[in-house]
Parts: C-alpha cells; structure tokens; sequence
C-alpha cells in the first residue's frame, strides 16, 4: 500500500518535470552574450510584454528573471507598444530596454490544451533573438512559464537557468518529518513521502535522477535511495545505528555518507548498486558531511579530530586532510560550489548560527548572513544562489540569496517547519 501511494505522489510531483521536457529543447548556439552573470552588480534591462489571452504567463516570466538580480525588467505600464501589435524597434528604444519578449497563448476547442509562441528581440540591432511555440496543458502553466523564462535567459546569458530546478526540504509532521519538493521559487511545494516516521537530509544526484536520504524504519535506521524516474525507492545502507547521506560523485554512480559504528562515525562510500562499500576515515573523532567537489577529486567534511567540529579537505580515497576553518569552535554542514572555488558552511560566531563561504584552501573567509540561527545552506546548480534554512523570524523557514548574501527571500510557505534544502540540477526527465 504504501509503495503505490509513493509512486503516485511521486506523479504528481514530477509530472510537471516530464511536461516540460516536451516543451522545446533549449537554446543553444547563439553568438552573443548579453551579460555576464558572474557579477552580481549589473542588471539588464529587459521588457516583457503581456502575451495575448495571457492566462498569467508574463507575470510569472516577469517574477522568474526579476529574482535572478541579473534583470530589471521595466514595468508594462510604461510599454509604447500594445501586446497584440508587431514589434517595433522605434515603439522600445525610447526605453532603453536591451530585450523585448511578447508572445500569444491560444486554446484548443477543450480549452484543457493551449498553444503559446513566445518571441524574443534585440530591439538595439532590431532583430529577433528567437522564435518558439510551446505547448501544454492548462493545469500545467507554471512549468510553461518556467520554460519559457529559461529559453530567455539562456540566450540572454549562455547558461542554464534554474527556472527547471526544484528543491526537496524538510517539513516536521506530527511527531516525524517528511520530504516535501517546491519549484526553486518556492511555488507548487507538495509532500513527497509519506513515511510516518522520522525521514530527513534528502541529497540530490548531480544528473537528478537519485535521491538520497535518512529513515527510521521498524526502529532502524536506514539509507535509502530513490529512482526518481521510476518511482523505485530501495534501502541502500543499513548496518549502523545512523547513516547519513553527504554527496553523491558527479557521475551519479557512488554516494559518499556517514554511518555510526564501532570505533565512532566515520565517512564511507558505497556504489549505487549496494556494491564496492567502503569506509574513507578513520582517525579518531567523529567524521560526517562529506560534500564532494565538481571534478569529483576532493571532498570537505566536518570533523572534531582537532578538538571541535572544523571543516577539513581531503581526496575523495582517503588519506591526510587539510583543515580549513579556524574562525570559531563549531563549524560544520560544507557545500561545495557547482563552481569549485567556494565552500558555504555553517559557523558560530557570537553565540548565533551563521552562513559562510571560504576557498577550498582556507581562504577568502565571507560571512553572508547577520540574523540569527542559520543552517543548511546548498547551493544553486549554477552556482549563483544559496538555499539554507533559519528560523530568525520564529519559524525554521528555507530561504534564497545571492551567493554573496544578498537578496534575501523566503519562499517556503508560513506555518510549516522547513529545515534542509537540497537544490535539484536542471531536471530533464
């Protein structure tokens, strides 16, 4: 029973992810750049027409590339140019806009089904950057949106967005916890397990097919995986007293956690297959959280061998590890940058919880939050938001910034206790 309930509340969070993909294949192959969204300084202006029968599409477009920080897109009411009309250069350079998307929606006779066709121009060389049809069911409007806001912005940036990317987090139920998915804006959010029990730290594969995470189960821990494109859930580890996922390997093929044993909690690695297990520390102390680099080489953890928990490099085989921390006595929770060059954790200082970055090195220390009791933070697959959770506002919330700690927004709903982030890559299937 509970196997086919799973499975159908896994349809009903990933069937926006399997509409989406039918949409268009993204952009790719264009020749020019429109802005680098590696500074957080600049902002392109940009305008976003109503569609025509716009049943809410351009609002939500216009929300999408407002939040990014890399648009300012100007409001419709100061438009020359009515929605239904050609583009018109002279009509948007009085604006000083640097792109303009309008687009049409239209209905099939069921009105169930609609057929949108989205435009996108360079009003400064008056042409068209783009012209695309979509479409859709009705009941599946927002991933329409997020689809078409991610066309814009890649051909804006010449990156993947994260308007396909959603985040699974943690939400106190009763006396347990369960799994729950939102889009990445915090909209849709819907539980996903149904464990009746403690089930928590859910971790992303970097290719989003796996999940992994944390459950009580007949009064056992256990490590379970989860095939998202089947709806198959299987326990992968379960020979401790408590095993927790860290990282999954960029290939998607071996998951790096940390599991209770004799001799205290130390970091191990198993294989996808349940195979090739294998423990990576053991020196004394307690060893857990490890978060695998990019190019898979390196792994961060926390460890208390020097006294308190730090936060420590070393290769993803074993071997000595490098302290990088030293700010504080309690330092712990590392995630590692899409990018490489950072590693957000979380530090005490002043008797409060805080979000930091550091280099792999130990260096370049940056404090990104100043409120009270912060944690969890995971970043963004392009490496330019951090999701962490805080309870600042008296209610254990998840929240967005920019990777240097600007822009600060909740996004999961008021009353529910949110912990754990884990923020999803560019979900395809």
């Amino acid at each position: 029973m509970y196997k086919s309930k799973f499975q159908y509340l896994l349809k009903l969070c990933f069937q926006v992810v399997v509409a989406a993909v039918v949409f268009l294949s993204p952009v790719r192959g264009l020749a020019r750049v429109y802005i680098d969204i590696t500074s957080f300084d600049i902002r392109m202006p940009v305008a976003i027409s109503n569609f025509t029968s716009d049943p809410g599409l351009a609002a939500i477009i216009r929300s999408d590339l407002e939040f990014t920080h890399a648009f300012q897109v100007i409001n419709p009411k100061a438009y020359l140019e009515s929605p239904g009309s050609p583009f018109s250069q002279d009509n948007w350079l009085p604006l000083n806009v640097e792109a303009v998307l309008k687009g049409t929606v239209k209905f099939d006779k069921t009105g169930q089904k609609l057929l949108a066709e989205a435009s996108l121009y360079d009003p400064i060389e008056n042409r068209a950057i783009f012209q695309r049809q979509y479409q859709s069911d009705v009941t599946l409007l927002r991933s329409l949106a997020h689809q078409i806001s991610s066309d814009v912005y890649e051909a804006l940036t010449g990156h993947d967005s994260v308007f396909r990317t959603r985040i699974a987090y943690v939400v106190k139920s009763g006396s347990g916890k369960e799994i729950y998915l939102m889009d990445w804006d915090g909209k849709r959010a819907r539980r996903m397990t149904r464990t009746h029990t403690l089930t928590m730290l859910p971790k992303w594969s970097r290719t989003g097919r796996y999940m992994a995470y944390s459950s009580l189960r007949q009064g056992r821990w256990g490590l379970y995986l989860l095939d998202l494109s089947k709806a198959d859930e299987r326990l992968l580890y379960g020979n401790s007293n408590l095993s927790l996922p860290g990282s999954f390997d960029p290939d998607s093929q071996t998951l790096y956690f940390s599991a209770s044993q004799k001799g205290g909690t130390k970091l191990f690695r198993i294989g996808l297959n349940g195979k090739n297990l294998r423990k990576i520390t053991n020196d004394i102390g307690i060893d857990v959280s490890p978060t695998v680099s990019p190019d898979g080489r390196r792994i961060a953890f926390v460890s208390d061998r020097g006294g308190t928990p730090q936060i420590y490099v070393m290769s993803v085989r074993g071997g000595p590890a490098k302290r990088i921390t030293f700010k504080g006595n309690y330092n712990t929770s590392p995630a590692w940058s899409p990018r490489g060059d950072r590693i957000a954790f979380v530090g005490r200082t002043d008797g409060a919880l805080h979000i930091f970055t550091v280099t792999p090195e130990g260096n370049a220390l940056t404090q990104l939050t100043s409120k009270r009791s912060n944690d969890s933070p995971a970043w963004s697959p392009d490496g330019r938001y951090i999701a962490f959770s805080s309870g600042w506002k008296g209610e254990s919330s998840i929240y967005i910034m920019l990777a240097n700690g600007d822009k600060k927004r909740r996004i999961s709903s008021k009353g529910q206790n949110a912990t754990s982030p884990s923020w999803s890559p560019l979900l395809r299937f």
